[in-house]
């Protein structure tokens, strides 16, 4: 069966489906059409194009494969922005709020107030609180190698402190022992009797 030409795929296509044998339970209710999958007639036939379809835009734009893909590109992000600053136009974005009523009384936090009860605080003040923020990991190392080797310092100050009390105080000991000893020694000697009376 010779394939039809593209002119007559329209009415082929008609003919097609005109000619499309019903199913036995299409048969049975009546005028429903049951459309299942089946293998293709070939009565479509489609013409090979001469070209790529990037050619063919190259062609009747007169422009490269980059500009147009550059212009695409532009494109679909002019659209994306516009899409952005027509929602941003038509609808302001919200603030949060976190605010809900406990016994009559708004409690929570919302774009300008800080709600406790019947008295409001401007949010703007948080930023005066003395927050105690928790330093960088790296940085709470630094200070905690920083007060190791402060408080290594400040032991060995008190030893070497000590340590000189301690010579000082065997040297003390020392003189006294020396003093004590010399004294032994002259008490036991006596006296020279070529002396002068």
């Amino acid at each position: 069966m010779p394939l039809p030409h593209p002119e007559g795929i329209a009415a082929g296509l008609v003919v097609a489906l005109t000619l499309l044998p019903m199913s036995a339970t299409a048969q049975a209710a009546g005028d429903t059409v049951r459309i299942s999958p089946r293998f293709g007639t070939g009565l479509i036939w489609v013409e090979p194009l001469p070209l790529t379809p990037r050619e063919i835009a190259a062609l009747l734009s007169g422009r490269s494969e980059s500009q147009l893909l550059d212009s695409a590109i532009t494109a679909l992000t002019q659209r994306y922005i516009d899409a952005m600053a027509d929602e941003l136009r038509d609808q302001p974005p919200a603030l949060p709020s976190w605010v809900t009523t406990v016994g009559d009384q708004e409690v929570g936090i919302d774009s300008r107030f800080i709600h406790l009860g019947p008295l409001k605080v401007p949010t703007f003040l948080l930023a005066l609180l003395p927050i105690n923020v928790q330093p960088h990991p790296t940085q709470a190392a630094m200070v905690r190698k920083l007060n190791s080797m402060r408080e290594d310092l400040l032991t060995a100050g008190r030893r070497s402190a000590n340590l000189a009390e301690f010579k000082e105080a065997v040297r003390a000991l020392r003189e006294q022992k020396e003093s004590e000893a010399e004294f032994e020694r002259n008490r036991r000697t006596p006296p020279d009797p070529g002396g002068d009376p």
